[in-house]
């Protein structure tokens, strides 16, 4: 009895140091979707961030913090998993109006031509969370934060 209740106490104590660390390990890999070796160094750094806190350090800066991807982030065009939700890195519009957003996942889209919405983005690109999911007949529907429209958009890589 002794013995299985010293096996559940070193258990428990173990847990507690487990949780920051196991948030550190889940985000820090999160950041394997981004391409560029500065742009993952960030998110890396970033990625510490529960630990930072743990131990009472300073935080990383906002910059290195926003590079992580969320914790939900999946790619269901592959493998059904789930939505997009990934900040996004970059955006430019063409001769028309169109956009086309690159997202701290590595993936590009464009929208389609023939959405009638114009997106009127001003700030820096990453302080945009993006999400796409799925949409109607085939399409998929992208959706900014603090953006009321939804945008039909389609994958170029």
């Amino acid at each position: 009895m002794k013995a299985a209740l010293c096996a559940v106490l070193v258990l428990a104590g173990g847990s507690a140091l487990a949780g920051p660390r196991d948030e550190v390990r889940g985000a820090s890999a999160r950041c394997d979707v981004l391409a560029d070796d500065r742009a993952w160094l960030d998110c890396y750094y970033g990625a510490a961030q529960p630990m930072r806190a743990r131990l009472g350090l300073s935080p990383a800066p906002a910059s290195q913090q926003r590079l992580v991807p969320p914790g939900d982030t999946g790619s269901w065009l592959g493998g059904g998993e789930g939505p997009v939700r990934a900040r996004m890195m970059s955006y430019s519009h063409d001769g028309t109006g169109a956009f086309t957003v690159s997202l701290s996942n590595g993936e590009v889209w464009r929208q389609l031509d023939g959405d009638p919405h114009i997106a009127r983005w001003k700030d820096r690109a990453e302080s945009y969370q993006v999400s796409i999911a799925p949409g109607a007949l085939g399409s998929y529907d992208m959706r900014v934060a603090g953006d009321n429209h939804v945008y039909k958009v389609r994958r170029l890589r």
